[in-house]
């Protein structure tokens, strides 16, 4: 593939880019790379989790939860995992620009008795221990059935707990 970096001449796509690389972007019509160091938030259509191997995509097409994290596993890895402010900044910058809720892969463990918020757990649909969190203020609220979570745009992309049948554009993520 022919890309063009930041600054530089168009070149073919190599594994030795991929190192140096933040996220790839679209501009009229061209794929473009932004580098680590290029300090220019992109609109990406994937990115590096600080410029590792985890690739976050949104995925503009609406679906309950469970139906998400199907086409994310089928599509790329699973549905976003967020274990740092790192990788909420990559996934804030992969949002940039767009509104509404995107559902991301956490959600409540099932079974909790009884619903106080203080005693609910949760859990990343890839099995990664839930330990980060970017909660919007006064959630989770664990409304009865407010079970899976979204990045919400009118919180600056914090969290959310919605009911999962609700249907939500997505992130998903590749790699590891």
């Amino acid at each position: 593939m022919l890309v063009k970096q930041l600054g530089q001449d168009w070149s073919y796509w190599s594994s030795s880019l991929a190192k140096l690389i933040m996220c790839v972007d679209q501009n009229l019509g061209r794929l473009i790379i932004l580098s680590c160091n290029s300090g220019i938030s992109c609109h990406s259509l994937w990115t590096l989790s600080f410029c590792g191997t985890r690739q976050f995509h949104v995925v503009n097409t609406d679906k309950n939860w469970v139906d998400a994290q199907k086409y994310c596993r089928e599509n790329f890895t699973d549905l976003a995992t967020i274990e740092s402010q790192e990788e909420m900044n990559i996934v804030k910058a992969a949002l940039k620009g767009m509104t509404g809720d995107f559902w991301i892969g956490l959600k409540e463990i099932p079974g909790q008795v009884p619903r106080v918020s203080s005693c609910v757990s949760w859990m990343w649909s890839d099995g990664s221990i839930f330990s980060y969190t970017s909660w919007s203020s006064g959630q989770p609220d664990n409304n009865a059935g407010d079970n899976c979570v979204t990045a919400k745009s009118d919180f600056g992309f914090s969290w959310n707990d919605l009911r999962c049948y609700w249907t939500k554009n997505f992130v998903c993520y590749k790699g590891e």
